[in-house]
């Protein structure tokens, strides 16, 4: 009996997997496009800006750069500190 109430939790979970897996797929899909087009176009701008602007340079546009993902990853963490006290798993996997 017991072996058939786990049977049934596990095909339970992987539906539930498989739902998961099908709506967040394409989400991540569609994020990692709209990250490289952004990476992208950050790429065209340094072209245009060097020739209307002078003054930006590698060293101009490379600090600017860094100061973004700087900024980017120390939100991310705080978020993730944040998640973590709310109830998220740290690592990142399903809770188990």
């Amino acid at each position: 009996m017991a072996t058939n109430e786990t049977r049934a939790g596990s095909e339970a979970l992987d539906r539930a997997r498989r739902k998961a897996y099908k709506r967040l797929i394409p989400l991540l899909f569609i994020s990692y496009v709209i990250a490289y087009i952004d990476r992208v176009n950050v790429a065209f701008a340094k072209l245009t800006m060097s020739k209307d602007m002078p003054a930006f340079d590698n060293d101009v546009i490379g600090t600017g750069a860094g100061l973004f993902f700087l900024g980017f990853f120390s939100c991310s963490r705080f978020r993730a500190q944040s998640s973590s006290r709310n109830g998220a798993p740290e690592n990142g996997s399903p809770a188990s």
